[in-house]
Order: structure tokens, then sequence, then C-alpha cells
């Protein structure tokens, strides 16, 4: 019997659930899914410049399952990109460590812990058009 796998931390959701190639009617197009954990690990390695190691630390998991699941996500992302296919961003086994807000108006992205009170105006533009990023992802906090 495998194990069980266990839930990846994240530090924050994603921005937004995908991409398409542009012009082209998302109901033409074959899409391809990257998990949530597989965005984290690209976004720590790539964009945040980590190392595996410390990288797999911030996601609580060992260094091995680290570099799998980012040479994973890599591959979905360059068959995206080759291919042509929608990137779909969703699903995984993970947890969010942080409550995340974007203001719709002014497109403002607000982090907090899941103690503190809930973004009700933005701080930069005073708006109330406020939206909890996190439930955009299966509703995961």
């Amino acid at each position: 019997m495998p194990r069980r796998k266990r839930c990846r931390k994240l530090h924050s959701p994603p921005l937004y659930q995908g991409f398409k190639p542009k012009g082209v009617p998302a109901r033409l197009i074959k899409k391809v899914t990257l998990h949530l954990e597989e965005y984290e690990a690209v976004k720590l390695a790539d964009y945040d410049g980590l190392e595996h190691e410390e990288a797999s630390l911030k996601m609580e998991i060992s260094r091995s399952v680290f570099t799998r699941m980012l040479q994973d996500a890599r591959k979905k992302i360059a068959t995206a990109i080759v291919e042509g296919l929608e990137l779909v961003i969703s699903g995984g086994d993970y947890y969010f460590e942080k409550k995340s807000f974007r203001c719709k108006d002014c497109n403002s992205i607000y982090h907090f812990e899941h103690s503190e009170k809930n973004l009700i105006e933005c701080e930069k533009c005073g708006s109330t058009n406020i939206e909890l990023i996190n439930e955009m992802f299966d509703g995961s906090l």
C-alpha cells in the first residue's frame, strides 16, 4: 500500500487560474493542468531563484520530491507553450500559508496571516471591490 501524500505548504495562491494562447477560443484548445504545488515549485526555483534545498524547506518537502515536482512542472509548461495548449493551474495536495486578496479595481495584492482580519478596503485606492484569491483554488485556505 503506497504512503499517503502529504499536503504541500504554499505561501499564497497564484494571481491567475491559467493561461491560453492569444486569439484562440478556449473551447478549441486542449488543456494541460499544472497543480498548485508545481506552480509553487516553479515560482520558488525559477522566479525567486532559490536553491532546491531552500525551496524544499519552504514547502516542507524533501529536496528530491521538490526536484521531481519542478521537473514535471517545467515539462508541462514547455508542452503548453510549444503545442499551444491552455495551461490550467488547479488541484493538487496543498494548503496556503497566507490569505491573499486582490483589489478588482487597481489590481493591488495583499497577503495576510490566517489569524488576521479580512481585507475590506483597498489600502491603495480605497475600493471595497475586493476578492479572496484563495477561494479561486478549490476554496483551500
